[in-house]
């Protein structure tokens, strides 16, 4: 399996599943620690492509809709603080 496969199963994973072990990634694809550590920067970077699409959405959608009523959700507090650099949500 070359590097590209293993990133989508990974990404899959992570959709389907929620969350994956750097663990458990290591021991079913055979990666070394360079390759674990190559794998953790490409999820990073498409995580954070991600939200700025989204941050970017958000403003854009925001210049035509009031805002929305009521307490943001879970997900939407933890990208908010992710933007601002928090390290842990």
């Amino acid at each position: 399996m070359d590097f590209d496969q293993v990133l989508k199963e990974v990404l899959w994973r992570l959709v389907t599943e929620g969350s994956i072990s750097y663990r458990r990634i290591k021991l079913n694809f055979h990666l070394d620690d360079d390759g674990l550590e190559e794998l953790r920067r490409e999820l990073i970077g498409k995580l954070v492509d991600r939200f700025e699409v989204r941050r970017l959405c958000r403003c854009r959608m925001a210049a035509n809709f009031p805002p929305i009523k009521g307490k943001p959700s879970r997900r939407m507090q933890m990208a908010d603080k992710i933007e601002r650099g928090s390290k842990r949500p």
